[in-house]
């Protein structure tokens, strides 16, 4: 059991579906809203007509409300952060650099990873409009040594 500001306490079985279920708000790209107003209303309802109250009531124990999806879609994002991070400082890797505008023209500078072992991913840290060729490496240099990686 995980202690809950709200409701003293958590078991372990709601705070994965709390996750799960916010892993997948998050991923079609829904308001975090949609938890409490609409996903954990229709389940505790379908699972009472096909199971009972007994089950429904367990169901109303999963945290889903905007605040507490948006800090598991958070808890999830800086997993991955740290998973790729972790990668990175133990294996050999590649580096593409790029920069991209936005709608804004707010210039993106684009970081392509290649490890060794055939994974690849996308970074996107923001950077001045007019950045030099130097600027772009002070950046990229400076993240390397916060993330703690070999160079």
């Amino acid at each position: 059991m995980k202690p809950n500001k709200l409701k003293g306490f958590i078991n372990d079985k709601a705070l994965l579906a709390s996750y799960k279920a916010s892993y997948e708000i998050g991923r079609c790209k829904k308001l975090h809203t949609i938890g409490e107003e609409l996903i954990l209303p229709a389940v505790i309802e379908t699972v009472k007509t096909v199971s009972g109250d007994d089950l429904a009531k367990k169901l109303e124990s999963i945290p889903l409300s905007n605040e507490t999806v948006a800090r598991r879609i958070g808890d999830i994002a800086e997993d991955v952060w740290r998973q790729l991070l972790g990668n990175l400082r133990d294996k050999l890797f590649l580096i593409h650099l790029d920069e991209a505008s936005d709608s804004n023209k707010d210039a993106h500078l684009i970081a392509y990873v290649r490890f060794r072992d055939g994974i690849s991913g996308v970074g996107d840290p923001p950077i001045e409009l007019k950045a030099t060729d130097l600027a772009l490496f002070a950046i990229l240099n400076d993240y390397i040594i916060e993330a703690n990686m070999k160079i």
